[in-house]
């Protein structure tokens, strides 16, 4: 079934677009999670249909960060496509074709069908409202109309096909054109300078909960991260290449997952969150072994070693290789030995100097 699609992706019947792992959350994640989305997506849309997507296809996601501009652009992700924030409670959006700009002022073209839905069948009140609901007329003149069985997969049927080659022949009607994401933001590009801009995070307001529903879930994806910035510090010394550090893509191929706009946010079965909590359980085992396999390398001597690989100063205690618990202070991105000439109290905290 995967060769009869990608020999479609060829012929150009079916087109890859979303450039990241899975459809994320973007509100809990960190920022170095949303940019390994888009690193292993874009390597397998590469490795599996030879193309770079240019699009970020985030319609089901419940809110976007306002970092994902700059993201976006240094991953080389021009446009955004999204129809969530239509669902909103109280504040209707103000527009549906648009700058966003980022927090740091990094600018991507952005479209919000008018149509409110990534699923129509192509009945004639959907075309007309792409129309009449549109809120930049004078800006843009081009809208996009999805149709078809989403939110689960299916695709148009022969009926919805038919049926838009009908309305397409009736006098009065919109024009309506067979096109793809790429063409269509293209044409609205041309006219870019026309559209208002909208600054910094895009917020939803109706899937309420989604950064506290199933609490332990965050904070294992949270620890999960961190795991990750441990593992990856530790391959950086090694200068050598003597450790393969193989599994890492594995690992934050497992984290990704877990971050799907259903998953991490909260709003699955209980099934999924027993399958994710047992996917962190294989995670923290898998990072145990890596991190000794590769401490043994890069620290052979490791006795008296202490690591931070985050930019901030830590003070906490640890446990020595002979199980003693000494309390130690270090500075950000930190790795020597536990000096003990530098004891600070007689309950053993040891101050380090980078």
């Amino acid at each position: 079934l995967f060769s009869a699609l990608k020999a479609q992706v060829e012929k150009g019947n079916f087109i890859p677009v979303g450039g990241s792992w899975v459809e994320m959350d973007t509100n809990i994640p960190n920022a170095e999670s949303m940019i390994r989305q888009f690193l292993y997506g874009q390597k397998f849309y590469r490795e599996e249909f030879g193309v770079h997507s240019d699009i970020l296809w985030l319609p089901d996601t419940f809110g976007y960060s306002g970092q994902l501009p700059q993201i976006m652009q240094i991953c080389d992700i021009k446009y955004f496509l999204s129809q969530k924030l239509s669902w909103n409670l109280t504040n209707t959006f103000p527009h549906h074709t648009f700058i966003w700009k980022g927090i740091d002022q990094s600018r991507v073209l952005a479209h919000f069908p008018p149509g409110d839905t990534y699923e129509s069948d192509l009945k004639i009140k959907d075309v007309l409202k792409t129309v009449s609901n549109n809120k930049d007329k004078g800006r843009t003149h081009d809208q996009m109309l999805l149709f078809g069985h989403g939110d689960g997969g299916g695709g148009p049927t022969p009926q919805m096909i038919d049926r838009l080659d009908r309305i397409s022949s009736i006098t009065g009607m919109p024009q309506i054109v067979r096109s793809t994401p790429q063409k269509f933001f293209a044409a609205v590009e041309k006219s870019s300078n026309m559209l208002c801009e909208w600054w910094g995070e895009l917020y939803f307001e109706l899937h309420r909960g989604t950064y506290t529903t199933h609490a332990k879930l965050k904070e294992s994806n949270r620890v999960a991260e961190f795991w990750m910035t441990d593992i990856e510090f530790l391959c950086s010394l090694d200068l050598n290449n003597l450790v393969s550090c193989s599994k890492i893509e594995e690992m934050w191929k497992t984290v990704l997952f877990n971050q799907f706009h259903d998953i991490l946010p909260g709003s699955s079965i209980e099934q999924v969150y027993i399958d994710a909590m047992e996917d962190y359980t294989s995670l923290l085992k898998l990072y145990n072994e890596e991190w000794e396999n590769i401490r043994d390398v890069v620290m052979p001597d490791s006795k008296g070693f202490v690591v931070n690989p985050y930019n901030w100063p830590r003070r906490q205690v640890i446990t020595m290789n002979d199980d003693e618990e000494v309390l130690v202070e270090v500075p950000g991105t930190y790795i020597g030995a536990v000096s003990l000439a530098t004891t600070t109290s007689k309950a053993g905290a040891f101050v380090l100097e980078g």
